[in-house]
């Protein structure tokens, strides 16, 4: 099946970027990534529709598999199924974002949410065009 050249790109773009995914993941992101650059939108019933349309399978099978790229393996239909681990994402998503980050600086956002007396969860994010990207960060 031949595909939209912009969806092509955006595999080779994640492909190399977040080399830790499998294929099937990565080809799924790319999905996600393709479909919200064209419509500007990203709403799933949305972009199922768009992707429905630009690869010619149904609305249904469009919308489970973008459901399905962020469900628990154990929540995905089918054999074999792998889970996204974000914690192996995280360093490489950052290297990706800031290759091609214009000059020296990078702007992060540090948030610490205390929940009670027991715990604290502290979130970085580097913004990038005025979004905030996650850092995972392990014990």
């Amino acid at each position: 099946m031949k595909h939209p050249e912009g969806l092509s790109q955006w595999m080779e773009e994640i492909t190399n970027g977040l080399s830790v995914l499998a294929e099937p993941q990565a080809w799924i992101l790319a999905q996600w990534c393709f479909a919200m650059e064209e419509t500007g939108l990203c709403g799933t019933a949305t972009l199922a529709t768009f992707l429905a349309l630009a690869l010619g399978c149904s609305f249904n099978s469009a919308r489970q598999r973008l459901r399905e790229w962020y469900f628990d393996a154990a929540d995905k239909c089918g054999l074999d199924r792998r889970e996204l681990d974000v914690r192996l994402c995280s360093a490489p998503l950052t290297k990706w974002v800031l290759a091609g980050w214009p000059g020296s600086q990078q702007p992060l956002a540090l948030d610490a949410t205390s929940v009670g007396d027991r715990l604290t969860i502290l979130a970085v994010h580097i913004v990038y065009k005025g979004t905030a990207i996650p850092i995972a960060l392990q014990d």
